[in-house]
């Protein structure tokens, strides 16, 4: 007899950790409890298509690694107040630390892991204020994001 028995996979945001590094402010870590969401995006595509006059097509490989990382992140939390003093500092801060920042994504269910480097944030979180507390939007630009 064939084994009926559905796979059954599990996911746990509970299982993501994000470490936030700069060698001259500190570092922050949190984990999925803490965070509303955390997107990552490759801000370009890898492949390229041209087509000659003869209909031939040309594959271009162009894997540039740049992108973002964005926190959906409570505006109450520790977090936000790390992000927004870390905002601050780099702003602030000698030309040469801008971009010195590295950001550790990590998540056990899935295995998945991303570390970026070249990081700053894009601008600082926009701001509201309403009768419950709301999420902060941190984007943070990455020279370079690497998956494993």
């Amino acid at each position: 007899m064939p084994n009926t028995t559905p796979r059954v996979y599990v996911y746990s945001f509970e299982d993501t950790s994000v470490t936030i590094s700069h060698p001259n402010f500190g570092s922050y870590t949190a984990f999925g409890t803490g965070i509303g969401s955390i997107a990552v995006s490759y801000a370009n595509d890898v492949t390229i298509h041209d087509v000659a006059s003869d209909l031939a097509v040309v594959v271009s490989k162009t894997a540039k690694r740049n992108g973002s990382v964005t926190f959906e992140i409570v505006q109450s939390s520790d977090f936000n107040d790390w992000m927004r003093r870390f905002a601050n500092y780099i702003e602030q801060a000698a030309t040469e630390e801008f971009a010195l920042a590295t950001i550790s994504i990590s998540n056990r269910s899935t295995g998945d892991n991303y570390y970026c480097t070249g990081v700053s944030h894009r601008k600082k979180a926009d701001n509201n204020f309403q009768s419950q507390a709301q999420n902060r939007s941190w984007e943070m630009m990455c020279a370079s994001i690497t998956q494993s």
